[in-house]
């Protein structure tokens, strides 16, 4: 048997998969040989018997080598090159980036995020597994030493804004390591989560800590779900709904509606969304003005574009000025093509039986649709105007370069789907299904 299997897995030219393989093959022959022998057949004969039902291991270690290789998401890497260009042309032409940052910067930047892009895709994403906490460790020791020496504008790092993103990845990585354990590791996610939310505070905006805790309660969720842990699954997701999500929500709303009596900035803003005529000269006064800009804006073509300038240097509104001067089709078109990366995105996830691979490229989906999603709708004047940060319509290094990171990510885990193996889930699966296309009848 030894032979055999050193034998076809000499012919899996990727070594990290045979590992793997060849300790299923091992566990199937064993297997089948044990069938054979509560038949009456002797040890070595049941043995000999299983291995040559495995047919010839050349053949067989070929064809196995052809699944298990390494494979790029062309049409995943296609849409970011092609999205990117686009992308920086419509910063250059309707935002006028050149006025207010150097155009020759961002193009910079581009190139580095594909290079980051092509350098994470070689990497081996079951290190977030592996090292989660101590990379957790040390991406908070690097954003604290970044904030001795930068700029702070209203308490916030500008700068960091979205680098706090890394975090949810590598937040995942950190529930793969507590995966086995009871309702302790939940209770350790749980902490994590919040600690997570408070380091965040310190370099980033609101909205994007907002963002994070949807993100990681959402992944702590999922890991749940999935079995991670050994407790009671539809408890534990009934808890978490409503301690991380469904208190809070009840929270903001009740201060946003039923407290009249508060005036802070935010609340007000929040109020504005739905009556922005009463706070137009206040908080609702952007809120008009994206209305107007919709409503003047044409099919095709230059709309009457009233105080449009307000939103030159803000990322979030080049939706709504790419509509603004080339009409609403254009922007069915960018709204398309966003859809598209994200279905992209959710084939990957979809896709995923390695449980690492799953959490992970889940983090970077949901990173993704959230931006996504909120700068829709705060592109039609019905979500909070914040400082959110769209895929390849973004000016700066921490925006372009931690997009990179996460697609990079994803197509890592796309790369390596038929490598990596996860223990857990060869352990509940039949090998004789696994191989049954290629034993021998």
């Amino acid at each position: 048997m030894e032979e055999f299997i050193k034998t076809l897995t000499e012919q899996i030219r990727c070594v990290k998969a045979r590992e793997g393989i060849a300790r299923e093959l091992s566990d199937h022959i064993l297997d089948q040989s044990n069938t054979y022998e509560q038949s009456g057949m002797s040890h070595e004969e049941a043995l000999e018997k299983a291995v040559l039902e495995m047919g010839d291991p050349v053949e067989t270690g070929i064809a196995l080598d052809r699944i298990h290789r390494p494979q790029l998401d062309w049409k995943m890497l296609l849409m970011t090159f092609v999205f990117s260009i686009a992308g920086f042309l419509i910063m250059l032409t309707v935002g006028k980036l050149s006025e207010y940052y150097p155009a020759t910067r961002q193009f910079l930047f581009m190139l580095i995020s594909f290079g980051i892009i092509i350098g994470v895709y070689f990497l081996d994403y079951s290190f977030l597994g592996k090292y989660g906490l101590i990379l957790y460790i040390a991406l908070t020791a690097v954003f604290f030493f970044h904030c001795k020496t930068a700029v702070r504008i209203h308490g916030r790092i500008p700068g960091m804004s979205f680098l706090v993103s890394l975090y949810a990845p590598v937040y995942a990585g950190v529930l793969y390591q507590l995966r086995g354990k009871g309702y302790s590791a939940i209770l350790k996610g749980i902490a994590m989560l919040f600690l997570t939310i408070v380091l965040g505070n310190t370099f980033a905006t609101s909205s994007t800590i907002l963002n994070l805790y949807f993100i990681c309660a959402a992944i702590l969720m999922t890991a749940i779900y999935k079995k991670w842990f050994q407790v009671n699954k539809k408890w534990a997701l009934a808890a978490l709904i409503l301690i991380l999500l469904v208190i809070p929500v009840l929270i903001v709303l009740y201060i946003t509606f039923l407290r009249p009596d508060l005036t802070s900035f935010r609340v007000m803003r929040l109020r504005a969304i739905l009556d922005p005529n009463t706070y137009k000269t206040g908080a609702g006064y952007i809120y008009t003005v994206i209305h107007e800009n919709l409503s003047n804006s044409k099919l095709i073509g230059i709309g009457k574009l009233p105080s449009s300038e307000i939103f030159i240097k803000e990322s979030t509104f080049y939706p709504l000025l790419l509509i603004g001067s080339y009409g609403r089709l254009a922007g069915y078109v960018l709204a398309f093509a966003i859809v598209l990366f994200l279905l992209r995105a959710f084939y990957i996830v979809r896709r995923q039986k390695n449980q690492l691979g799953f959490i992970i490229s889940v983090a970077c989906l949901l990173t993704f649709l959230l931006n996504c999603c909120e700068i829709f709708f705060i592109n039609i004047g019905t979500f909070p105007a914040t400082s959110l940060l769209l895929p390849f319509l973004t000016y700066g290094g921490s925006a372009t370069l931690t997009h990179a990171v996460f697609i990079g990510l994803l197509l890592s885990i796309h790369r390596h789907e038929k490598i990596v193996s996860d223990c857990t889930y060869h352990s509940n699966m039949k090998l004789k299904q696994h191989f049954q296309w290629l034993i021998k009848d």
